[in-house]
This record gives C-alpha cells, structure tokens and sequence, in this order.
C-alpha cells in the first residue's frame, strides 16, 4: 500500500503541467459534476414525486369540501321546504273555487322557486296526490313518480331520502337525484320533493382542483358519478365505470352526505417522470453551459500557466548554460507566477550587472591608478625633490629669522608646511580638515604671490563637514585655479572666498573669486569633461572629476558658472562619509 502510493506520488511529480492541470480538470470537475448529476436527478424525482402526491391528496380534500358543500346546501334547501308552514297550507289546500286554485299554485311556484336559483340546482319538483291543486313549474302528480319507478327501487319510505344518478335520454344529461319524504299535511296526504343536481356542476366543482391528476366522485357502490381530468390530459376512467379502492397510491375522501359517497384520485408515479424530462432536460442544458464554460476558463489558465512556466524553464536552461537573458515579460502579470518572472529577470539583471561591475570596476581601477602615477610624475617633474626643497626652505627661513625680517620668514614657513603635506600625504584620501590646512598655508603666500596684501580672502568650514573624507587635492586644484587664472588676470578689487558646510546630508564646497572669468566655449568642455589647453588648467579639473568619480561614483554633484570680472563660481556636492 505504501509503495502504491509512493509510486502514485512519484508518477504525478514527473507529470507535465499541462497533464496535471487535465488529471484536475477530471478529478474536479467532470466526475463532481456526473455525481452531482445524478444524485440531483435522483433528489429532484423522489422530491417531485412526493410534493405531486402531497398536491393531490390536497385536491382531494379541497375537492371533497367542495361536495360537500354543494351536498349540504342541496339538504338546507330540503330542510327549508320541508319546515315551510306555508308551503305545507298550500300542499294541503282542498275544494275551493278554481281561482283560489290558481292562485294556490302560483303561491306555491313563487315559494319554492326561490330555492331554485341556487347555480348547483336544475330543477325543484314537489310530487303530490292532492287532486285539488293544480300542476305548475314546481308542482306534479305523484302519478308522473311512479311511472319511474324509483319509489319501489330506493325504497323510498315516510321521513326518509334516497340519492342516485339518472340519465336522461332525451336530453342526454346526467343528474345526480334527491327524493325526499315531506311531512304529511293529512293523514292519507304523501308528498315527494325532487331535487336534481347536474352531474356537470360536480364535475365542475372538480376540475378546479384537477390539476396534478384526475378527480373522481364515486356512490356507495364506487361506480363514478363525476369526474375531472387534469390540464393537458384525459381522465384514466370514464363516467359509470366502477373504481378499485385497494389498488395502490389510491386516494380517497368519504363525505358526510350522502352516505358512501366518495372523492377519489389515484397518483402514479410514472407520470412525475414527463415533469422531470423538461427538468432533465434543462439541467442538461445547465450541466452542459457549465461544463463548456470550466473548460474554457480551465484551457484559457492552462494555457497561461504552461506558457509561463515554459519560457521560465527556458530562461533556467540558458542560465545553465551561461547565458543570462531575460525573460520576456510581457503577459507576466502581477500573480505568484508573474512575481516570480519579476524575480528572475531582476535576478538576471543583477548578474549581468556585476559581471559589468567587474570588468568597468578593473578599467577603472586601472584608470584610476594611471591618473595617480601621473599626479606622482606631474608632482616630481614640477617639484623635484619636495625632501630637498624642504630642507632648502627650512635653511632660508633660519637666515631670514636671523636676520629679523619676520614676514618673509612667516611666508617661507607656509612654504615650507605645503612641502611637509605633500610629503606625509600617503593616502589618497583626506579629510576636509587635513585639505584645508594645505588651503590655509596656499592662501596665506597668495597675496605675496601677485603683489596684493590687501586682497580680500573670506574662509568659513563648519566643524561638521571637516571631519568629511575626499580625495586629496580636490579643493586645492580650485583654489590654485581662482588665483592663478582668475584673479592674477585683475589689478585691483581682488575678492575670494570658500565656504564649506553641511546641508541636507551632503557636503556642499563653494569656491568663488571675482576674476577675468571663464568664456562660454571653456565652460561647456569643462561641463562635459573634455581635455582643455593646460595653460586654462583643465588638466587638473579633469583629473579631480575623474577621482571625484571613482570615488563617489555618480552620486555627487559638480556645478560651475563664471561672469567675467563679477564672479565665478565652483560648487561641489559630494555624499557624506567619515574615516
């Protein structure tokens, strides 16, 4: 059993996505469906066959009380007659003049017609042997009564009734037939009401409630008095034909009047399966719609899923392989699926990104140390030997000390202190401390340099950005560059300044200087970094750019605007960092 289901377990981890999708597709969908089918099918027929049962067995109530009702009123009318002290003077009446005889009978119509305009009514006869009243609409000689014979047959005695059905030939309607016993209204007097009741009226009373299956009202002996079938059907048994009470799902009702007389329907439950074919076929048209529409909506996703997951797989194979090429995105979307194609380019990005890194991070190392051994030969070209030049100065500054001129002592100790720097400069960064002292030292033999003790010179760091590193030189280059290509150019008026400070989480270094400025056509080659004659001192802007560059990479900023004589201005924005 364990290695069946290891087996199982193993056979669906090799399968492609496309068949696992089907092997769900069948499992979730098809076989639920055809269950669902069925046992609904099963539900919706046991469910129909029992609500139809329970319907009819309410018709046969209904209709039960509905003939019941006739039946009572049919008695009410009797009773009413019966109990008439009016009708019983006039049915007694005995030799008068013929006008009182009219009128008798006349009287006698208009009291009991009255009871006939009930609807279920066809006709309200009294039969009499009183030979002194005359025959009229209601009134009839007891003689035309036993002609039928219907007085021996049923038994018809003093006090007593009897219902049956009688058929007229003529007419070739169907009544069912009350006779009734009324009191005598003297000793030898014998009086018979007869009330016909229309088969048609029962039958109608019936129908109203024949809806799920045909109705039938049966006598004592079940022979069928009337019925009604259902819409859209015929009755399964005709007029006068005797019905089976114990046959089964048989459904009968007795009423209280008259006595025998029964509602009777009978369910069969085949018929509940034409109502369940439309049904059935509905719901296979529903089953159907359903069916089609998973399918679609499950091939429509399938087919995403498989084409996702088949360009990532190639992706995989070429990553394998060494060759790391993005995955094209664009039917991703934002699912899990898109999430991880997002993923995978970023990752191919990243890794094309650093095998870039590497090789411009070695061109550029390698330019970088080139740009350092030229500073280094440029230094010892213009400086010779910064050892001997220092001692050199060191022996003047003693003479001149000696001799008491202390400002040009105090200018060879500046001169003197620049040599020290280049030579305890090992690093190549700085902190904006340590490139400020070579500033001072450069700005203090400056007004002796061009002849210009009255030059206006305006420094201001804040302590916060002097503990800031960056390459050295780099302000120095600036510095040099107002001086020597600005402000030596003017003869009076001479201004510089240089403000340095911190402001929002950047180092931002101005150097202005009210020099002859720069020309537009310097200014554009020096924005886009190209090489400028070394007289205008491009070389060494292009080589503090460069280190400014390899150190910060892109992330600082180097701004220049020059108007001749009025003011130009460097201003550097470089990130912050500490040793």
């Amino acid at each position: 059993m364990i290695r069946m289901k290891e087996r199982s377990v193993n056979i669906l981890k090799n399968l492609p996505l496309s068949r696992k999708m089907l092997v769900i597709y069948i499992s979730c969908v098809i076989v639920p469906v055809m269950i669902l089918s069925i046992f609904y099918y099963h539900i919706s027929k046991t469910g129909i066959q029992r609500q139809e049962k329970k319907d009819l067995e309410s018709a046969v109530v209904k209709s039960e009380n509905s003939i019941q009702s006739i039946m009572d009123k049919t008695v009410l009318v009797r009773e009413l007659i019966a109990y008439d002290s009016e009708v019983a003077d006039i049915l007694a009446i005995d030799g008068e003049s013929e006008k009182s005889l009219i009128k008798a009978s006349n009287s006698l119509d208009s009291k009991a017609l009255p009871y006939k305009t009930n609807d279920f009514l066809e006709s309200l006869r009294i039969y009499t042997k009183n030979p002194y009243l005359y025959s009229s609409t209601v009134h009839r000689r007891m003689s035309e009564l036993e002609k039928t014979g219907w007085i021996e047959k049923y038994g018809l005695k003093s006090g007593s009734y009897c219902v049956f059905l009688n058929r007229d030939d003529e007419t070739e309607r169907t009544n069912l037939i009350m006779l009734s016993m009324l009191r005598k209204t003297r000793a030898s007097d014998t009086n018979i009401l007869r009330l016909d009741l229309p088969t048609a009226v029962l039958s109608r009373e019936l129908e109203t409630n024949a809806i799920k299956g045909s109705i039938y009202l049966v006598d004592e002996n079940n022979r069928i008095i009337a019925l009604a079938a259902p819409e859209n059907g015929s009755a399964e048994h005709s007029e006068g034909e005797t019905l089976r009470l114990d046959e089964p799902d048989t459904i009968y009702r007795e009423l209280d009047f008259p006595r025998g007389y029964k509602v009777v329907s009978r369910y069969f439950p085949n018929r509940s399966e034409y109502v369940l074919e439309a049904q059935t076929m509905q719901f296979i048209l529903v089953v159907l719609f359903i069916l089609l529409l998973s399918t679609v909506i499950i091939y429509l996703i399938t087919k995403s899923l498989t084409n996702k997951m088949n360009k990532l797989t190639a992706c995989t194979v070429k990553i394998q392989r060494g060759i790391f090429e993005p995955v094209d995105e664009s039917d991703a979307g934002e699912d899990e699926i898109g999430v991880l194609f997002h993923g995978v380019n970023d990752a191919v990005c990243k890794i094309n990104s650093l095998i870039n890194e590497v090789y411009a991070e070695r061109i550029k190392n390698a330019e970088a140390e080139k740009a350092r051994y030229q500073m280094e030969l440029s230094a010892l070209q213009a400086r010779v030997d910064p050892h001997f030049m220092f001692n050199v100065f060191e022996v003047m500054r003693m003479k001149v000390v000696k001799r008491g001129d202390k400002e040009l002592a105090a200018v060879i100790k500046e001169i003197s202190k620049i040599f020290r720097m280049l030579i305890s400069w090992n690093s190549d960064t700085v902190t904006l401390d340590e490139e400020m002292k070579f500033v001072d030292a450069f700005l203090k033999i400056q007004p002796y340099s061009i002849d210009d003790e009255e030059m206006d010179i305006s420094v201001s760091v804040s302590d916060d950005a002097r503990r800031c590193l960056l390459p050295k030189m780099s302000v120095q280059v600036f510095v040099e560059n107002a001086f020597l290509h600005g402000l030596e150019n003017i003869s009076d008026n001479r201004c510089f300044s240089l403000d340095a400070h911190i402001k929002d989480e950047k180092l931002v270094i101005t150097v202005c200087d009210n020099g002859c400025g720069i020309d537009e056509e310097t200014l554009a080659k020096i924005r886009n970094g190209e090489p400028l004659e070394s007289k205008k001192g491009g070389m060494g802007i292009k080589n503090v750019l460069s280190r400014l560059k390899y150190y910060f990479e892109d992330d600082y900023t180097f701004r220049i605007t020059s108007v001749p004589y009025t003011e130009t201005k460097i201003k550097l924005i470089l990130p912050i960092k500490y040793e």
